[in-house]
């Protein structure tokens, strides 16, 4: 019927004239407009009684899912088209709203009953849709860059593609912007950043899975509810596995410096929390050759015969672990380490093994278990990097991180759920003016000359050293050198971290509540919907969104999805 009626529309508009000048707009429109609505061709108002009335036959079924406006000249006329996708429908509806031609007088009776005829048809075809069942996800990719403020994010663009240019993670079509406070500290630490994805609940800075170093109870993690709904289970990270970021999701423990007990922990955590871990720390877990102090080889000692004992494949050589990751390996959950501690920095040329890399691996090992998974990848050099005002090394681990986001998109199922996103801001870089618009590459990490100063500059920092860039034979560090630091406010062995929001990007579905302003506990509340197959709109998600209060008593903390906390 919609099909037929679109025919006789378009047969209408065939006959028009275009020596015939006079516009009806405003007449086809009166019937549909309110008298005080705009009427100007170019704009489509929102207050058309039809297009309200389909409206409130879509919104308490929750049908309406995606827009998009067209205009396209058509035999002689500009016909403008809504389309609207309905995912819940066994149908696609194309709805005609609006057209502007030049008629005759004596033909605009017969348009607008034509109009009128199909846009009730159009409705009427809504209502009779069939229900579909939404395919169900695939999987769901957490991407956190750990310290990477916005202005490192536009430093990186300027950096390698020119102001004009564009990163791939430029193209995730949803963003928010996301408050990074920790439950006693206005600036948070990575691992109660972490934790506060990984658990949904605000908690301590220092303290790793748990809401205070005292705390003798923890909140769920991701990945239980995850490993609870039949999914497999990837931890990944550049830094050593034993990082802040990385065990905020698998282990629990009272300060996130105790890597000798976090890699303990992470030994029982295999199979029962994560079916692969991949990324440094490798000496945790290689016995007491390492260590210096009799107290740390014993208990290296204790580490590597329990990780012996356990029922995980071990490995350190990537060659050998790559082909048996990727065939799906053969039951047993995994454990890779890949540097004694955390990665070098790419840019230095010392590695050839990436993230992208190690990306790609965990997907297919998980993959190949022909279910659902959930994968958190740390990119956590950028951090690093910004501690020490290593501007064109933090510049080069978000390169890192962005092939990372370029592989997801193009290589995962459309029904995947990618997040990305970073814990905090590390360092206060700041991109100072006015460098010409042309400059890119190691201009941006040199001298303005326009202003006789660094074109990025740290809050703070080694930087503040005005001996800082001095080598040990005397000679200045060229600015093209990515061990030079750029220059900082604050003097300080390591820069501080900083409290200012930060970047959330979102693709697949569920990721529309990735939208206006958010807490990073809302990171885990989107994660944990979509595991469960909750379908509350964005609007919804926004209204009920919060920071989770933390009880005096340490008693278990898991988040209830209407807004409070148990």
């Amino acid at each position: 019927m919609p099909q037929q009626l679109e025919s006789a529309w378009a047969s209408e508009l065939e006959k028009l004239s275009a020596a015939e000048s006079e516009s009806v707009w405003a007449k086809l429109w009166e019937w549909e407009s309110d008298p005080a609505s705009d009427r100007d061709p170019g704009h489509f108002p929102e207050s058309r009684r039809g297009t309200r009335r389909a409206n409130q036959l879509l919104e308490p079924s929750r049908l309406f899912s995606e827009e998009r406006w067209f205009s396209m000249d058509r035999f002689g006329s500009k016909v403008s088209w809504r389309v609207v996708l309905y995912p819940d429908c066994a149908v696609r509806t194309t709805e005609i709203i609006g057209c502007i031609a030049k008629v005759r007088k004596e033909g605009y009776p017969r348009l607008v009953m034509l109009f009128r005829i199909f846009s009730l048809a159009v409705i009427l075809s809504l209502a009779a849709c069939s229900p579909k069942k939404p395919e169900p996800l695939a999987g769901i990719v957490l991407v956190i860059s750990d310290g990477t403020s916005t202005e490192l994010l536009t430093a990186t663009r300027v950096y390698a593609k020119g102001v004009d240019g564009k990163l791939a993670l430029d193209d995730f079509p949803h963003t928010a912007f996301v408050r990074t406070f920790s439950r006693n500290g206005v600036v948070t630490d990575s691992s109660a950043g972490a934790t506060a994805m990984a658990r949904g609940v605000k908690v301590d800075n220092s303290v790793v899975g748990q809401e205070t170093a005292e705390s003798t109870t923890f909140p769920e993690s991701i990945v239980d509810i995850a490993k609870s709904a039949g999914w497999s289970v990837g931890v990944i990270s550049d830094d050593a596995v034993q990082g802040a970021t990385p065990c905020s999701f698998i282990v629990e423990n009272r300060t996130r410096g105790d890597y000798p007990a976090i890699s303990s922990k992470i030994i029982e955590a295999l199979g029962k929390r994560a079916d692969i871990v991949m990324g440094g720390g490798s000496k945790w877990f290689l016995g007491p050759d390492g260590f210096s102090k009799a107290d740390e080889k014993r208990t290296a000692e204790k580490t590597q015969a329990k990780l012996r004992d356990s029922k995980a494949a071990f490995f350190t050589n990537w060659d050998e672990f790559k082909p048996f990751a990727e065939s799906g390996g053969d039951g047993r959950p995994v454990l890779g380490t890949f540097a004694p501690s955390e990665f070098s920095y790419y840019i230095d040329g010392e590695r050839s093994l990436r993230l992208v890399d190690m990306t790609q691996t965990a997907v297919k090992f998980l993959e190949a278990k022909k279910k659902p998974f959930f994968l958190m990848v740390e990119a956590g050099l950028p951090d690093k990097a910004c501690h020490a005002n290593n501007a064109k090394r933090a510049m080069g681990e978000v390169l890192e991180l962005d092939a990372t986001l370029d592989w997801l998109r193009k290589n995962l199922p459309a029904n995947t759920l990618i997040l990305s996103t970073t814990d905090h801001n590390t360092g206060g870089l700041i991109l100072n003016g006015y460098l010409p618009r042309k400059m890119k590459g190691d201009a941006i990490v040199g001298i303005n000359p326009g202003t006789n100063a660094s074109v990025l500059t740290f809050a703070s920092g080694p930087g503040g050293d005005p001996q800082a860039n001095i080598d040990a034979s005397g000679n200045a560090k060229s600015t093209s050198d990515p061990d030079y630091k750029q220059p900082a406010l604050v003097k300080s062995g390591s820069a501080f971290h900083t409290g200012g929001d930060v970047w959330f990007i979102g693709a697949g579905p569920g990721s529309e509540k990735v939208s206006g302003f958010l807490q990073n506990t809302d990171v885990f509340r989107i994660m944990a919907e979509a595991i469960r197959g909750e379908k509350r709109s964005s609007d919804q998600f926004r209204n009920e969104q919060t920071y989770w209060q933390i009880p005096d008593s340490t008693v278990i903390v898991k988040p209830d999805f209407a807004g409070t906390s148990k």
